[in-house]
């Protein structure tokens, strides 16, 4: 959906903070090619995310 909305007409790049708000701000904005990933670890680790490679289905 974000890459629809910056292929728009005069669209603007988003700012890492306004990113951040549309990602719910726990969510870490990621580099080109990698995507945010909620990682747990079986209850010995507090929840945490982590980038990932596009494309990737394992674990974290």
């Amino acid at each position: 959906m974000l890459k629809n909305i910056l292929n728009l007409e005069d669209a603007k790049e988003l700012s890492t903070n306004e990113q951040k708000t549309i990602t719910g701000g726990d969510a870490p904005v990621c580099d080109a090619g990698f995507f945010a990933k909620r990682c747990t670890d079986f209850g010995t680790v507090k929840a945490y995310w982590s980038c990932m490679p596009n494309g990737y289905t394992g674990n974290c």
